[in-house]
């Protein structure tokens, strides 16, 4: 069998084809073709870091069985990433994968760090109604950990919250705590495939400007920013009506028209953000960043 090519990119690439929504879960459709598969999660965990491949020509029959394909684990193996993405689209028919993307598709932590404009409906009972514009910073800290730091500017000052977020299979945990208070604030994310150009998720916490402290949930819209300015000098409370794709143009993120109704009722409903919800969300904004 010739040297395994580019192992973590394609097995990440496999888990977005089968929509698995964890590791554990890849494991298990390892684990439905061949019940004694050396594809378990602790190895597994090391192939998809990067940081091992696997040994054994067991391991990629059971792959291409978990495929379907009419290949076999050898060519797995030694496929490049642009021959395995078009035999996946082929056997899938998932939407194109950006090339340049794929190939660092290996590491979740690589898709998701940078720059972000949040987007949340504000909790303050003085501004109910109205979009809270802050924006994240997700950079690398270490293996399976990043470090977040999420901004707001209200009337009353500027607000920092700071966490360490973590990945696990297809999720973002992201707990914070505002750095003058120490009041601590949760969101969750389910993270879409490549190239991740907006994470919806929920949030929770209390709202800094209000005279109760009434626990709150809500939903919030990270839009990823490439090239764009600090978009700390402009967070605020939008005005009534405001257009959020307008505010995120002037960021460098372009969406087509119609997009604000469906933004609005993105951030709108209370409820948890669908895998629906989010490929639709990933279908309007992936385009745009990719464009940028």
């Amino acid at each position: 069998m010739a040297a395994p090519i580019e192992i973590a990119a394609k097995l990440t690439l496999t888990s977005q084809a089968l929509g698995c929504g964890s590791h554990k879960e890849l494991c298990g459709r390892f684990r439905a073709v061949n019940p004694t598969t050396y594809f378990d999660l602790q190895r597994s965990r090391k192939w998809m870091q990067g940081k091992a491949e696997p040994r054994f020509a067991e391991v990629y029959q059971d792959w291409a069985k978990v495929l379907g394909l009419d290949r076999d684990g050898a060519w797995i193996a030694g496929s490049s990433v642009d021959e395995f993405v078009d035999e996946l689209q082929a056997r899938f028919g998932v939407k194109p994968i950006a090339r340049a993307d794929a190939r660092s598709a290996g590491t979740l932590e690589s898709e998701i760090t940078g720059l972000y404009a949040a987007y949340s409906m504000a909790w303050s009972p003085h501004f109910r109604g109205r979009v809270l514009r802050g924006s994240m910073k997700l950079g690398r800290l270490r293996s399976a950990s990043l470090l977040a730091e999420y901004h707001e500017d209200l009337p009353i000052g500027a607000s920092l919250y700071r966490g360490d977020a973590t990945i696990a299979g297809r999720t973002l945990s992201v707990p914070l705590h505002e750095a003058a208070t120490g009041l601590p604030l949760f969101m969750s994310f389910a993270l879409p495939g490549l190239p991740a150009a907006v994470l919806g998720g929920v949030q929770c916490g209390v709202a800094l400007l209000s005279h109760g402290t009434e626990p709150m949930t809500g939903r919030i819209l990270l839009a990823k920013l490439r090239g764009a300015p600090d978009p700390r000098a402009s967070n605020r409370y939008m005005e009534k009506g405001e257009s959020v794709a307008a505010d995120l143009a002037r960021l460098g993120l372009s969406l087509p028209p119609g997009s604000d109704e469906r933004l609005h009722q993105a951030l709108a409903k209370p409820d948890c953000l669908t895998t629906a919800e989010q490929t639709g969300l990933s279908d309007l904004f992936d385009p745009a960043f990719l464009a940028c």
